[in-house]
């Protein structure tokens, strides 16, 4: 999963906290950043695939060409505890979804 990140944002404006996954569109996580940050969001985790734990959000099939919305909900994402595999871990929950990064 090379080109596999996972980006939080928050957009102020409407104030709305997303997941979005890119599998192959951005080659650096710093590109993918730049790119939502452009657009007024601000970046609240970015991560690759190969060291984030996913708990319910699943994943996006490789795509040059797009990136995926993966959960939004209106307001900001919580910072939770998060048990996996027998350790507790900090994680992000936005809605229902909740991924370790």
């Amino acid at each position: 999963m090379s080109n596999y990140f996972r980006l939080t944002a928050y957009e102020p404006n409407k104030d709305i906290t997303m997941i979005l996954d890119s599998n192959g569109l951005f080659e650096k996580k710093w590109q993918f950043s730049s790119f939502v940050i452009q657009r007024g969001c601000k970046v609240i985790s970015i991560t690759d695939g190969d060291s984030m734990i996913d708990i319910n959000v699943g994943k996006m099939e490789p795509n040059p060409n797009k990136f995926r919305l993966m959960s939004y909900i209106e307001g900001k994402s919580e910072k939770i505890k998060q048990n996996y595999d027998g350790t507790t871990y900090d994680a992000i929950k936005v809605g229902d979804k909740i991924y370790i990064p």
